[in-house]
């Protein structure tokens, strides 16, 4: 089994944790979407939690994976009310 590790990547003075990150970052620049990166921590069951993102037009936090099957990512996210995105934006 092969292990991919995440690529850190720069984007408008951000350092993200992975390209893919970055990729959504790009795509809501593209929407038009206001984001900021990795705002604040929280603390989910009783373990620290830093969502990739915060939307202040929406006043949510949104997480970013690969892919769907995440349940802690989802757990996490679900219990501050934030969305999940998952996948590969095309941008």
């Amino acid at each position: 089994m092969t292990i991919l590790r995440a690529l850190e990547t720069r984007y408008q003075g951000y350092r993200f944790r992975s390209r893919l990150e970055a990729r959504y970052a790009v795509m809501f620049d593209s929407l038009g979407l206001q984001w900021v990166y990795a705002r604040e921590g929280f603390v989910v069951d009783d373990m620290p939690y830093l969502p990739d993102c915060y939307f202040p037009q929406l006043d949510t936090y949104g997480e970013v994976k690969p892919q769907l099957l995440c349940l802690e990512a989802y757990r996490k996210i679900h219990a501050i009310g934030g969305i999940i995105f998952y996948g590969y934006p095309e941008v």
